[in-house]
């Protein structure tokens, strides 16, 4: 691909990251059969032949490795000295006169005129613009908020729209049992693709809005990726309403909240197929594809996930075109997540609004082990922050609801992996730079330890692993003024030792 040079300017051990991009120009010369540049590159990226990939390019805007930067202007400085290709960026300055915020606001409104002049004269699709801290240091500082950087905003440019009639609703079935409906509307071009269907999230959001079958609506691509029904531009004085019974299994349907939901949690294939699926995507379970998943659940072999744990290898053979040495490396795939730690054994169950990072802030709250989790109390999973009364109730009603899956789990032979207490125990550890060891090594030392690793420095890291622990890197200040110990590599490993 364009944009990565094949021999680096400097020493230089690390990545860097970016994104891959097909330009307006590559894609009408080589790609015109496909709708826009953005689905043609994510194809073409994909193909394991690597056929057309030299007519993709990638932009780069961030190094990691051996090397600091203070700023992220020293950071796409350095990219341009090693050749790379990186988005269009300029640093704002405040003015004299006026704060930080003014200059964001300026500079917005500077790129508000520039989508309307001069946008479509680039020769790559952009959406909008990202806004970053120069200052590297005090973005790391400033942390995290739900998993979005504080550093960090972007702002977004108006969605392409169009109008058109809806000509069907369609309601599709989720693996909690909540069913989707989606507008079938007249086809329109937007952000160069035909969008034949559109989101319209929920029933509320149908009644919200006032619409139904033959209503003149407006379309648009959020972030000119998703197409939803933004507004209404013309009713019928019909709203439509949702189905009484359910599509897939004509189970009955009720109202639970905004959302219109299924009840035969039990019977519903899609419900089945779709918490089978999740579990295994949580599990990262390659082996174990969609397709093969559809067919264990239609040959009766499999109705809830703990069922994959009773297949044998001559249930395997019998799917069709799986043939011994396909099922045995299912099987092996299956068993070799095996044990599975607490985190992603409760949060690959499919509970509503519950994934493997609610269950890690239970555990380190002391809620580390599953008898601890299956015996609190609503009001204590409120208490913890970061938790909230919503998913206190999804968290206790899920884990009751799951209770017979979770005991048939156990009983064929999944295990949970026990908490490892040593030395470490409690310590949250990044690394950062150049390591003697292999960071692999030292990421399974911390964890074999009873510590945590953790992928960046942050209010919660307690320790940080870098070869000069007075360096004045962007991550060491960082790291100083958030009160996280600097210790080196070899202080890690006579950590571990008490």
């Amino acid at each position: 691909m364009g944009g990565v040079p094949s021999v680096l300017k400097s020493d230089f051990t690390g990545s860097f990251r970016g994104e891959i991009i097909l330009t307006k120009t590559n894609h009408k010369k080589y790609f015109a059969d496909k709708a826009n540049p953005r689905n043609a590159a994510s194809g073409v990226s994909k193909r394991l032949d690597g056929v057309g990939v030299e007519h993709l390019d990638i932009l780069l805007y961030q190094v990691i490795g051996d090397i600091d930067f203070k700023t992220e202007e020293d950071q796409f400085n350095f990219l341009k000295l090693q050749g790379c290709k990186s988005p269009n960026w300029s640093v704002v300055r405040p003015p004299s006169n006026g704060t930080p915020a003014d200059a964001v606001v300026a500079a917005w409104e500077g790129y508000q005129a520039f989508d309307s002049k001069l946008r479509n004269a680039l020769d790559y699709d952009i959406d909008g613009l990202v806004i970053r801290l120069n200052d590297i240091a005090k973005q790391i500082e400033l942390g995290e908020k739900d998993l979005r950087p504080k550093g960090a905003i972007a702002f977004k440019f108006d969605n392409a729209s169009a109008e058109s009639t809806i000509r069907d609703i369609i309601w599709q079935v989720g693996n909690s049992g909540r069913l989707t409906p989606v507008a079938v509307v007249d086809p329109v071009m937007l952000v160069g693709a035909e969008v034949k269907r559109a989101n319209v999230y929920n029933l509320a959001y149908i009644n919200e809005l006032g619409i139904g079958i033959g209503a003149k609506v407006l379309v648009v691509r959020a972030n000119d990726v998703i197409p939803r029904i933004e507004e209404l531009i013309k009713g019928t004085g019909i709203i439509a309403t949702g189905p009484k019974y359910c599509p897939e299994c004509n189970g009955p349907t009720v109202m639970d909240g905004e959302n219109l939901t299924c009840t035969n949690t039990d019977g519903c294939p899609a419900q089945i197929k779709g918490r089978i699926k999740n579990w295994v995507a949580e599990l990262n379970i390659l082996e174990l594809g969609v397709t093969l998943i559809d067919k264990l659940v239609e040959a009766k072999l499999v109705n809830d996930v703990s069922d994959l744990y009773k297949l044998t290898l001559k249930d395997l053979e019998g799917i069709d075109r799986m043939g011994e040495k396909s099922a045995k490396s299912v099987y092996e795939s299956l068993w070799k997540m095996n044990p599975i730690t607490l985190d992603l054994f409760v949060g690959a169950l499919s509970i509503t609004m519950i994934g493997s990072s609610t269950i890690r802030l239970l555990m380190e709250a002391g809620y580390d082990n599953l008898d601890k989790l299956m015996d609190m109390t609503r009001s204590e999973a409120e208490a913890i922050k970061g938790i909230g009364s919503t998913k206190a109730d999804f968290l206790v009603s899920g884990l009751e609801k799951y209770t017979p899956v979770i005991q048939r789990l156990l009983a064929n032979g999944v295990k949970i992996k026990a908490k490892v207490i040593g030395s470490l125990t409690g310590a949250k550890i990044a690394i950062t730079g150049s390591t003697t060891n292999k960071r692999a090594f030292l990421e399974q030392f911390i964890t074999d330890n009873g510590g945590e690793n953790k992928s960046s420095v942050g209010k919660s890291c307690t320790h940080l692993v870098i070869a000069d622990v007075n360096s004045t890197s962007s991550k060491a200040v960082a790291a100083r003024k958030l009160g996280i110990k600097l210790i080196d590599e070899e202080s890690l490993l006579n950590l571990a030792k008490g």
